[in-house]
């Protein structure tokens, strides 16, 4: 009989043993891949903020029109030399809508248009919001709506870029964030 108690007894422990182990395994697991879905969200983070102020800082350079063309909340068009070969380009950047990246899980993600001249390619990944402010030589925040006009667009010495990137898979339900916010200063706009 106490054999028996024994038996039951190991059985038990022997179980709580394994279901500790599992689910030991399964938090290690869970923790591991949430490590990399933020790494992958900072990695692509740094690598749009690289894009932005490496094209940003190249406003006007080499321009022989009105450097910055359109200056809006979530879309900028101006002219520069972006690819170094002596030529001035347009480029512009344009947020997309969040139905366009519909075979990821994230519902709020939505792409970063880059078009230079005629070529156009999404550059951001797991992009949830991007805003635009435009900045006067004292700092001070143009308004949008004075910037529609072309004489208030050469008031624009400093762009201000907030943007925030999620994972485009969750963990358990949620998606955790990285935000970035950074003030480029072009110097061929007058900004020093």
């Amino acid at each position: 009989m106490n054999t028996t108690f024994d038996y039951i007894g190991s059985v038990v422990v022997g179980g709580m043993i394994v279901v500790i182990v599992l689910t030991l395994n399964s938090n290690i697991v869970t923790s591991s891949f949430q490590r990399n879905l933020d790494l992958l969200s900072q990695e692509s983070a740094v690598n749009l903020t690289t894009i932005l102020e490496t094209d940003f800082k190249r406003i006007g350079y080499f321009a022989n029109t009105r450097p910055v063309m359109l200056a809006e909340r979530k879309a900028v068009r101006f002219t520069g030399d972006v690819n170094d070969d002596g030529w001035p380009d347009i480029v512009t950047y344009r947020l997309g809508d969040p139905t366009e990246l519909r075979q990821t899980k994230n519902p709020s993600d939505r792409p970063l248009y880059r078009r230079v001249d005629s070529d156009s390619l999404n550059v951001a990944s797991g992009l949830v919001s991007f805003a635009l402010s435009y900045l006067d030589s004292a700092g001070r925040v143009l308004p949008y709506d004075s910037l529609r006009y072309p004489v208030f667009l050469d008031r624009i010495k400093m762009i201000q870029i907030e943007l925030r990137i999620e994972p485009t898979d969750p963990v358990d339900t949620t998606f955790i964030p990285v935000e970035i916010r950074r003030v480029i200063t072009p110097k061929n706009i007058g900004g020093w």
